[in-house]
């Protein structure tokens, strides 16, 4: 393999064993270095915090978790487990959300919607807090599409 800009021989070896200070230790080149615990807490619990974006744009609620998912599934187990949990969640409540509005025509639909909304916020943020303590959360009445 060359460089492609002064066409200088590139030998890529897979691992490289470095000596220091009396200590060999084997070095990936050009490998990613595995997110730390902290970090896949904290994307993890973007997963679910992103839902709030609901609260700002039409569908965030949605479209929020699903970057997020997209983004880090391949690269951080937590974050495709956290990001499917987050996205059934956020599925089922529009789902419930559509139907409360429909029922928004026959009055009880009203107290419905509100109940929703703060049921909405209030488990998203138990979620990202239990997330972020490494737990792994299961929410409510959540219909489990995608597996």
């Amino acid at each position: 393999m060359f460089c492609p800009s002064c066409s200088a021989p590139i030998n890529r070896q897979p691992a490289q064993s470095v000596q220091a200070s009396g200590h060999t230790a084997t070095v990936s080149v050009g490998a990613r270095a595995e997110p730390s615990r902290e970090e896949a807490l904290n994307w993890a619990m973007a997963c679910h915090l992103s839902a709030l974006f609901g609260m700002v744009f039409p569908f965030g609620n949605l479209i929020g978790p699903l970057v997020v998912w997209l983004l880090k599934k391949d690269t951080i187990p937590q974050v495709d487990e956290h990001g499917k949990e987050s996205l059934n969640f956020q599925i089922s409540m529009t789902i419930y959300i559509l139907v409360a509005t429909l029922l928004a025509f026959v009055v009880i639909g009203l107290p419905i919607l509100i109940i929703l909304g703060i049921a909405d916020v209030i488990l998203v943020v138990i979620a990202a807090v239990e997330t972020k303590k490494g737990v792994t959360y299961k929410y409510p009445l959540t219909i489990r599409l995608i597996t």
